[in-house]
């Protein structure tokens, strides 16, 4: 399976809201208060293997704010839907940024799950995900990726009824696994950060939002993957 987006405009519309730790129980409130929660998954953990190269071009992009961006991840949730037994859903994702044009590509993959969720970052099978030219991506990703971390984060989702907004709350950020080839002796770490992310509206059609950043949270383009590098390239 595979899903497109195009960058013709923006897509989708997504503004972030960062908070310290202990704004987590107020920001649930508030969003309990004005949102219901997501009808078919409400809540559960996003685990992701992040993908760049041996110059960490991906994360640079994002540290200097360049025009051109692109992210190369493999993602899979808890709770899983897979029904095959020993096998988890991911997805393998390409996105592209070009200035306020975005684009994403998507594509599902039934992977052995003991591989997918403790296998070591420097096999090369990781890899082999991403290269090919029987892979649909196989020929628009560099071919010198190779899997960084592994970043994984609790989210709590919302729909806004007023505004139409998607929204949700990520919290428990962490990083679970480092390629050892890149950083050796990483230590394992989580963030103190809480994300909110309003997506598909602007934050004036949003009633809360005010409210929101009475409560500390600040408009920020904020970046798991980069403020994760960060603290483990010692750059924070």
């Amino acid at each position: 399976m595979i899903e497109e987006r195009e960058l013709s405009r923006e897509w989708p519309q997504e503004h972030k809201y960062i908070g310290s730790l202990g704004s987590r129980y107020c920001g649930l409130a508030l969003l309990d208060h004005w949102c219901i929660p997501d009808p078919d998954f409400a809540q559960g953990r996003v685990r992701s293997i992040y993908y760049d190269d041996m110059a960490m071009s991906a994360y640079y992009e994002k540290v200097n704010g360049d025009f051109l961006k692109q992210k190369v991840r493999l993602r899979w949730y808890d709770p899983d839907q897979c029904v095959a037994e020993g096998k988890r859903t991911a997805f393998l994702e390409v996105k592209r940024k070009a200035g306020s044009g975005r684009s994403k590509k998507r594509e599902q993959l039934d992977l052995d799950s003991e591989w997918l969720e403790e296998g070591d970052l420097t096999d090369e099978r990781f890899i082999g995900l991403i290269r090919g030219e029987e892979r649909p991506h196989g020929g628009e990703v560099p071919y010198n990726l190779f899997p960084v971390a592994e970043i994984q984060y609790k989210r709590w989702r919302f729909m806004c009824p007023t505004s139409g907004a998607r929204v949700c709350l990520d919290a428990e950020i962490a990083v679970e696994r480092v390629n050892s080839m890149l950083i050796a002796n990483a230590i394992e770490f989580r963030l103190n950060d809480i994300v909110v992310e309003i997506k598909d509206v602007v934050p004036e059609e949003v009633p809360w939002v005010n409210s929101l950043c009475q409560m500390g949270f600040r408009k920020d383009s904020f970046s798991k993957y980069g403020r994760c590098m960060s603290r483990l390239t010692m750059e924070e």
